[in-house]
């Protein structure tokens, strides 16, 4: 199975603490490696995440068009800090009676730390991340399971400047008893920073691009991620600004 880190949008919890450590925090998900590949191509997933969120401003219905195209196999090849990476569609999910695309993986690859299901949705103009681990334990120690959480990574139908916020709640649990399960409310702030850019990138000029920020505030600190998007092709960059992120950088796509 591939093991593999999901990118800073998309933060996994640092409430999988050691024991000798009392604080919690969302790690960026570029140096927080998860398997994203196991499980099936389909199927129903009643797990919880708890996210809820509004923007203040702009249209918050129609798409201005499709910035992240989903479709089976649809695929994108990403340079994340000198390393080839595939992030590819492998299947569809239901959740809730909504649908979703699985991801094999999210930008970038790297250590073992657990086993991720990562999904993408698409609802008029916004562009949802849902993410769930479970980190087996090793060496004896617990298991470890954050429960599904849901954020958004873009809104395509907000105008320059506007900005949503969600509320989301990360409940993580640990297989040994007497340890209750640990949540932590992240904020996350996104921003529309530029709309109808052009950006080139790894010697292909890209137009019509959306550029996001995504700031996640938590206990004790912030981090912040930049993306690019461009219509009809998707995520084409993406800069983390926390030490020691991934950045990456799109080399070739293939759509359906």
């Amino acid at each position: 199975m591939k093991k593999i880190k999901v990118l800073s949008i998309f933060v996994v919890l640092l409430s999988a603490i050691s024991f000798t450590s009392c604080d919690s925090e969302p790690i960026d998900p570029t140096l927080s490696g998860v398997d994203n590949s196991g499980g099936d191509n389909g199927g129903t997933d009643n797990g919880g995440g708890n996210g809820n969120g509004n923007g203040n401003g702009g249209n918050n219905g129609s798409t201005s068009g499709d910035y992240w195209p989903m479709a089976l196999n649809n695929k994108w090849v990403f340079n994340s800090n000198g390393i080839e990476e595939e992030m590819k569609i492998t299947g569809t999910q239901t959740v809730d009676g909504s649908s979703y695309y699985k991801v094999n993986q999210l930008f970038s690859s790297a250590g073992v730390v657990g086993n991720a299901t990562t999904l993408l949705r698409k609802n008029n103009g916004s562009y949802s991340v849902r993410i769930g681990v479970v980190i087996p334990g090793t060496q004896g120690g617990p298991t470890i399971t954050i429960s599904p959480y849901e954020f958004i990574i873009l809104k395509d139908n907000l105008a320059v400047g506007q900005t949503w916020t969600q509320n989301v709640t990360q409940t993580t649990s640990y297989s040994i008893q007497g340890i209750p399960p640990i949540e932590m409310v992240v904020n996350y702030t996104g921003t529309i920073v530029e709309k109808d850019a052009t950006i080139t990138v790894n010697g292909e000029t890209f137009t019509n691009v959306i550029k996001s920020k995504l700031v996640q505030t938590y206990t004790g600190g912030t981090m912040t991620t930049n993306y690019w998007f461009a219509k009809n092709v998707g995520p084409v960059k993406a800069e983390s600004t926390t030490t020691g992120g991934v950045n990456s950088t799109l080399l070739s796509y293939d759509l359906n």
